[in-house]
């Protein structure tokens, strides 16, 4: 009764729905600004981080892990972060000029679970089996067809692996995603990361 009644008293005034309709716009379009001006401001500040830790990875938040095989990836970070997989291997299309150790960025990303995520990307089979809650389908692509990559496995277990991992607890999202951002800005985006 209460929503026929509601019917009828708008179809008296026609004029509502219009009017609605153009409050919800103008709050659209005012925090669309708004949110576009705090992003820029986020990438601005996560590339003068880089640009801090790219002088000294010796600093809180900052892990970088060499690895010799999938299991040291157990050492990673497990919470919200933004990491980086570099490796020795050479992609000639790889216009991205971050390096650690002779070792250039592929691929950069975020996660809500950074180690899991990490293990989807570099340990796919033992990922899969031990999943959990996680659902990481889209993985790091380097042959056709087939994503996700085992380290142990030819042929990568004869390339050199690093990663890099900010850590960023409390960070949703939205900001994980201008870390992105601020990474290809300063380094272009690596070869094998998507968007």
């Amino acid at each position: 009764k209460v929503k026929a009644s509601l019917i009828r008293h708008i179809a008296k005034r026609p004029n509502v729905g219009s009017n609605y309709r153009k409050i919800v716009q103008k709050i659209i379009h005012k925090h669309k600004e708004e949110l576009s001006k705090i992003k820029e401001q986020i990438i601005l500040d996560f590339e003068n981080y880089l640009k801090g830790i790219e002088q000294n990875y010796e600093i809180p938040n900052v892990s970088i892990l060499k690895l010799k095989d999938e299991s040291d990836i157990k050492n990673a970070y497990y919470g919200e972060g933004f990491y980086v997989i570099l490796t020795n291997h050479n992609f000639k299309e790889n216009k991205c000029t971050f390096s650690i150790n002779n070792h250039k960025a592929i691929y950069r990303g975020h996660s809500y679970h950074t180690k899991k995520r990490l293990l989807s990307h570099l340990s796919n089979d033992y990922y899969k089996e031990n999943k959990g809650s996680t659902n990481f389908e889209v993985c790091l692509k380097l042959l056709e067809n087939n994503y996700g990559v085992n380290i142990n496995k030819e042929p990568y277990k004869n390339w050199e692996w690093t990663i890099l991992i900010i850590k960023m607890k409390g960070s949703n999202l939205l900001i994980r995603e201008q870390i992105e951002k601020a990474f290809d800005n300063q380094y272009s985006k690596p070869c094998k990361s998507i968007n």
